[in-house]
């Protein structure tokens, strides 16, 4: 994977409202599943922000790639999955931020599922595990795109 800045066509201001937009996404889901499963709130964890390149490849089976990068812009982990539904791009590639609710340690694997919403000019993606929502990410859609999509897939840590 290159390095993000080098490719990532988001500026400053922008990369702040995605940052922003999965964190609170990533809150409101903890705080809805909290109310029901008598588990902690986002704002118990340790948040992680990670740039976050996604691809999928949407034609009778969709494919979903996620790459997150650490500040210093390497590649921290990458999540790789399949799902279905319905989208009206057959493959496309977006720059993003993800919110974590923890960092994923070297070497660790998590089985996630995954939830696609993309509507305008943003896409989300929300993820979760066996203990509840993981992660969130907000993104740069391209024009004219839309649908929604689910699946399940691996998050690896490197």
């Amino acid at each position: 994977m290159t390095h993000p800045s080098s490719t990532d066509p988001r500026v400053p201001e922008l990369v702040s409202a995605h940052r922003t937009l999965a964190c609170e996404i990533l809150t409101a889901e903890s705080r809805r599943q909290s109310l029901r499963r008598n588990r902690l709130e986002a704002s118990e964890f340790e948040l992680r922000f990670c740039p976050t390149r996604l691809e999928i490849d949407a034609d009778i089976d969709a494919e979903l790639r996620a790459d997150f990068f650490d500040d210093d812009s390497s590649r921290c982990a990458s999540f790789h999955g399949h799902g279905a539904g319905s989208l009206l791009s057959s493959h496309c590639c977006y720059w993003g931020d993800s919110c974590l609710l923890r960092p994923l340690t070297a070497g660790e694997s998590l089985t996630l599922s995954c939830m696609v919403n993309d509507s305008a000019s943003l896409l989300t993606v929300l993820w979760w595990s066996e203990d509840g929502v993981f992660a969130c990410f907000a993104g740069l859609s391209p024009a004219r795109c839309g649908g929604l999509l689910g699946g399940a897939g691996h998050a690896i840590a490197v």
